[in-house]
């Protein structure tokens, strides 16, 4: 199945643009607003997202993600923060599948099947929550548990 048809599309250029200044600053995820920068984080992995619920409890509607890897797990707390669009590298399956159903347009460079854990063992832990809690509230509680039980992060 092709994601390329999103809902309302991005204009390419400007996302390849997005991603390529993504690179050059070595950013992970970057939220804009009318092209002005609301949030910047290096980190990898879960941390930086709820980050963003903390800094953003209304929500960051008509903002702009542009972020390196999303999966199932951060397409969901994208929803809840009700985004305008997503730019990423990679995106998996269930990422893609969850922003058709919540209409947010995305853009992305690869579609892989699933976002994997650090050592490539297995599905990423913070994508088997997600394809455990669809609430975005109550998987951002799950998440906050499994970190705090060691369940990953933090290791930047």
């Amino acid at each position: 199945m092709s994601y390329k048809n999103t809902p309302v599309l991005i204009n390419p250029a400007r996302a390849k643009k997005l991603l390529q200044q993504l690179s050059r600053t070595n950013a992970r995820l970057v939220v804009l607003k009318t092209d002005n920068i609301l949030f910047v984080s290096t980190e990898n992995s879960i941390i930086p997202l709820l980050r963003l619920t903390e800094l953003f409890p209304a929500g960051l509607n008509g903002a702009t993600i542009v972020d390196m890897i999303v999966g199932g797990c951060a397409a969901t707390i994208f929803s809840h923060l009700k985004v305008k669009e997503v730019i990423t590298r990679i995106i998996s399956a269930d990422g893609a599948t969850r922003f058709h159903q919540a209409q947010i347009p995305f853009y992305y460079e690869n579609l892989v099947p699933e976002i994997r854990n650090r050592t490539d063992t297995g599905i990423c832990p913070f994508e088997q929550l997600a394809r455990k809690y669809s609430d975005p509230t109550e998987l951002i509680v799950r998440i906050r548990e499994q970190i705090k039980t060691g369940g990953h992060p933090p290791s930047r």
